[in-house]
This record gives structure tokens, C-alpha cells and sequence, in this order.
């Protein structure tokens, strides 16, 4: 995907670079040409290196595989669960904003609207993602 963007912006460099008018679009393209190159590479970099990072990771999952398991200490999990309840706090103010309820020209939402609102966050939250013991 980073080789993607890369390629887009040398592409879109060159694009300018041809058929840019005004001086602003000359101007663009030394930085379009810059980054689109310097992620191009920094991309192939990766993925030549990640190569031979894979084949020496799964040797080491061959033998300790217990190693591999990510327990989460009390801190971890205290700052999951503060951003999940800022992630629902902040859906449900969306749900208010898109519905309507949260406007300047109308009365403040009651609290039963705002907790429908916020438990429908909370559950597609919990659909979505979820933390998981290791068995």
C-alpha cells in the first residue's frame, strides 16, 4: 500500500511536472517527486527486510511458542478501557450530532436519549473489537 502511495505521488509529480500552468503547481513537484521516492524506497526497504524477519520469527515460535503470547498487565488493559470509553463517548455525541438531537436552535437531549445512544456505541464497539484471553 505504501508502494502504492509512492508510485501516486511520483505519478502525480510527473503530471505536474507536464502539464502544470501556474507556479504553484511547478512548485509541487520537487516535494511530490521527494516523498513519492522516499516512501517507494522506504517500503522496499521493508519488504526486503521483512522477509528474512518472518522466517526468523516463525524459527523462534517453533521453539517457545509460550513466548509468543501477549499477556496485558493492569496498565494496559486501565488505558484500553479509558479509550474505549472515550471511543463510545465520542460515537454516541456523533449519533446525537447525526440524529438531530444535538443542536444550537434546540433544547438539551434528555439523559434517556443520550444513554440509548451511548449503549448502541458501546455494543457496536464490543462487535467490533474485543479483548481476548489466550486459551
Amino acid at each position: 500500500m505504501v508502494v502504492i502511495f509512492g508510485s501516486l505521488l511520483v505519478i502525480l509529480a510527473l503530471y505536474f511536472w507536464r502539464f502544470g500552468n501556474t507556479p504553484t503547481a511547478r512548485v509541487l513537484v520537487i516535494p511530490f517527486l521527494i516523498v513519492g521516492l522516499f516512501w517507494k524506497i522506504a517500503a522496499g526497504i521493508c519488504i526486503f527486510r521483512n522477509t528474512a524477519r518472518i522466517q526468523g520469527c516463525r524459527a523462534e515460535y517453533d521453539k517457545a511458542p509460550v513466548g509468543f503470547v501477549v499477556i496485558l498487565s493492569p496498565p494496559h488493559i486501565m488505558v484500553v478501557a479509558f479509550s474505549r470509553i472515550l471511543s463510545a463517548i465520542a460515537y454516541a455525541s456523533l449519533g446525537l450530532l447525526v440524529n438531530g438531537r444535538l443542536t444550537t436552535n434546540s433544547s438539551p437531549p434528555k439523559r434517556q436519549q443520550i444513554s440509548e445512544s451511548l449503549t448502541c456505541s458501546v455494543r457496536v464497539l464490543a462487535s467490533s473489537t474485543s479483548i481476548r484471553s489466550p486459551s
